[in-house]
């Protein structure tokens, strides 16, 4: 992960050989864009994240910390135990539910009551 760099730029040209970045946004240009874009220089690998493209900071977060996840899991490795937990609820198509049971919290209650104390409406009943 030493030889890697996050740019945020305006957007990332997909659709040619060569890496183009956009320094503006215009409607043929992010037609053209793509969220990312991975670049070699010499030794450093370059990211480009296009800023426009990603219209939300969460969204354009969440790219960034993709990219990063993924060189991270290059340079660490993913344990074996992991990946055979990945594999079995894959093959029985768990969907949303990282648990060894998936059926566990579908039991579970579904209110959070007891968790806060009840809310009051006479007062705002009034007004």
């Amino acid at each position: 992960m030493n030889n890697r760099a996050y740019y945020f730029v305006p957007l990332a040209i997909a659709d040619t050989g060569e890496v183009m970045i956009a320094p503006s946004y215009t409607v043929d240009l992010g037609d053209r864009a793509i969220c990312h874009r991975n670049a070699a220089f010499g030794s450093t690998e370059a990211v480009f994240l296009s800023t426009r493209l990603i219209e939300d900071r969460f969204g354009l977060a969440f790219e960034f910390f993709i990219n990063v996840a993924h060189n991270f899991v290059e340079a660490a490795g993913v344990p074996e135990s992991f990946s055979a937990l990945a594999w079995s609820q894959a093959e029985a198509q768990v969907r949303g539910e990282t648990a060894r049971t998936p059926g566990r919290l579908a039991a579970a209650p579904r209110t959070i009551t007891a968790l806060a104390p009840p809310i009051r409406t006479a007062a705002l009943d009034r007004r």
